[in-house]
C-alpha cells in the first residue's frame, strides 16, 4: 500500500510540474504562416526531392486554440512502416476542438513520406531517419530531411510526442520512453498513464535531439509495424489526451487505470539457438527471474531450447512467433535494478 501511495504521489507531482510549463502569449507562426486563434490549417513541409527531381512534402496540421498555452507537437511515421502512430496523430488532430483548446497542436502524421510510400522503415538509401536528428543541411539525404523537420517544425514546439511501434516482426506493449533525468520529461511520461521506460534514446533520435535542444520529448511505442492495432491506437490517443490534460490544454481527459510503473532498466533476452520461436508468456506479463518466457524448437531434430528471464520485471516487447537465429532478440523485459 505504501509503495502504491508513493507512486500515486509521484504521479500527482508530475502533473503539477507540467502545469507550470507555460508558453508565452503572442502570434503563432510556423512554415511561413501565421495561424490565428481558433483556426485549423493544413500546411506543407518541403523535405527533399525525389529521384525525378519532384518535390517531396510532408503534411503538417495545426490546430490553434482560442487561449494561449503549450505548443504540443505530435509526430508519426518517422519510420514509414509504423502505421499506429499515423492513425493516433490523425485521430487527435481530427478530434481537437479549437474553441475549448488552450495552446496549439501541431500534428505531422507522416514525417518520413519517402519511406511511407515504400512501406518501409527506411529511406530509399536504406538510412534510418531516426538516427540523424537534429540533421545537417549539407549532409546526407537523411540528415537534410532531418534538418528540415527539426529546424522548421520541431523548434516551434514546447513539448513533443513521437509515436512508434515495434520492428522486425516484433510487437510492443503500449509504453512511453524518455530521459527521466529531465523533470518535465518524467512528468510527461507519468501523465501518459502507461508503462514507462527510462531511456535517453540513441544519439540522433528525434526525442533525444529535441530534449537536448530544450524541448521536452517522449516516445510512445505500441503494437507492430505494417498493420493497424486498434487497442494500441486507443492507448496512444488516451495517453496523449491525459498528457494534454496535465498540460492544461484541455479540461477533460480519459482516466488512467492507475499510476503506471516507471522502469529504470530494460534488456532484450536473446535466443541461444535457431528454430521456431513459441511463447510461454503474453506481452505485458509480469515475470520472475528464471521463469520460462518461451521455447525455440529445432524443426529438424526436434530439440528444444528454453528461454528464461534473467530478471524479475515486465515483458514490454517480444518477437512474434517466427523462425529465429541464435542471438535474435525475442523478449524485451523492463525492470528496476536491485
Amino acid at each position: 500500500m505504501l509503495a502504491q501511495w508513493c507512486r500515486w504521489t509521484a504521479w500527482v507531482a508530475a502533473a503539477i510540474t507540467l502545469t507550470l510549463a507555460a508558453t508565452p502569449a503572442g502570434a503563432f507562426q510556423i512554415l511561413g504562416t501565421e495561424v490565428e486563434e481558433g483556426e485549423r490549417r493544413l500546411l506543407w513541409l518541403d523535405l527533399t526531392e525525389s529521384f525525378a527531381a519532384i518535390p517531396v512534402r510532408a503534411p503538417v496540421h495545426v490546430v490553434r486554440g482560442r487561449q494561449d498555452g503549450p505548443v504540443l507537437c505530435l509526430f508519426g511515421g518517422v519510420h514509414g512502416d509504423e502505421l499506429n502512430g499515423i492513425e493516433i496523430v490523425r485521430r487527435l488532430i481530427d478530434g481537437a476542438k479549437p474553441d475549448s483548446l488552450r495552446g496549439t497542436l501541431v500534428g505531422a502524421p507522416i514525417v518520413n513520406v519517402l519511406a511511407f510510400r515504400l512501406g518501409s522503415r527506411y529511406l530509399p538509401d536504406r538510412r534510418d531517419l531516426n538516427r540523424f536528428f537534429p540533421g545537417d543541411p549539407s549532409g546526407s539525404s537523411a540528415a537534410r530531411i532531418a534538418h528540415a523537420v527539426f529546424d522548421q517544425v520541431i523548434r516551434r514546439c514546447t513539448h513533443l510526442v513521437d509515436y512508434h511501434t515495434g520492428s522486425l516482426r516484433r510487437s510492443n506493449v503500449p509504453q512511453v520512453r524518455g530521459d527521466a533525468d529531465d523533470a518535465t520529461v518524467e512528468s510527461m511520461m507519468r501523465a501518459f498513464g502507461l508503462v514507462g521506460i527510462v531511456n535517453k534514446g540513441r544519439r540522433g533520435t528525434l526525442r533525444r535531439a529535441a530534449t537536448e535542444a530544450g524541448i521536452p520529448s517522449i516516445l510512445f511505442e505500441g503494437g507492430e509495424p505494417s498493420r493497424f492495432n486498434e487497442g494500441y491506437i486507443e492507448a496512444g490517443v488516451d495517453g496523449t489526451l491525459r498528457l494534454m490534460g496535465a498540460l492544461e490544454m484541455i479540461d477533460e481527459a480519459p482516466a488512467a487505470a492507475g499510476p503506471a510503473s516507471l522502469y529504470r532498466k530494460s534488456e532484450w533476452v536473446r535466443s541461444g539457438a535457431g528454430g521456431v520461436l513459441l511463447h510461454a508468456v503474453e506481452i505485458g506479463a509480469m515475470v520472475v527471474e528464471g521463469e520460462r518466457l518461451g521455447t525455440v524448437h529445432d524443426p529438424i531434430e526436434g530439440k528444444r531450447t528454453e528461454i528464461l528471464s534473467p530478471v524479475t520485471g515486465q515483458v514490454v516487447g517480444l518477437a512474434l512467433p517466427q523462425l529465429v537465429m541464435p542471438g535474435f532478440g525475442v523478449f524485451h523485459v523492463a525492470y528496476d535494478p536491485r
